[in-house]
């Protein structure tokens, strides 16, 4: 059950975060975005540590180093979320929450293994 529990999530994880460099990408379109658009590079590399994320809680090496890319992957995705919101640009703020909430569970998920 739990080595399920932890596939399905890394899974998830991964699955979000390349929405989320896709969608970043896709939006960079083929001209040269203004100044006002840094979100959109936010998105890519809070997509891309959402794939690093995922894949590293696939195959745990350590617990350390699980909840070091959890707390990376909440952190740039909390920075990334405010920066859409103080440049009133929202097109991706639903999968920065599910990715924080996402990273939450992680980590719980792994310190709930690691004490039992």
């Amino acid at each position: 059950m739990k080595k399920a529990i932890r596939i399905l999530l890394g899974v998830v994880i991964a699955i979000v975060g390349v929405i989320l460099t896709f969608l970043g990408i896709f939006s960079l379109g083929p001209l040269p975005l203004p100044a006002f658009s840094t979100g959109v590079y936010w998105a890519i590399i809070a997509g891309v540590s959402g794939i690093i994320c995922g894949l590293i809680f696939l195959f745990p090496l350590s617990n350390k180093l699980i909840y070091f890319t959890s707390t990376l992957l909440i952190i740039l995705n909390i920075i990334a979320l405010i920066s859409e919101f103080m440049l009133n640009y929202h097109p991706f703020s639903i999968l920065y929450i599910a990715e924080i909430l996402l990273g939450v569970l992680q980590s719980s998920t792994s310190f709930i293994e690691n004490r039992q």
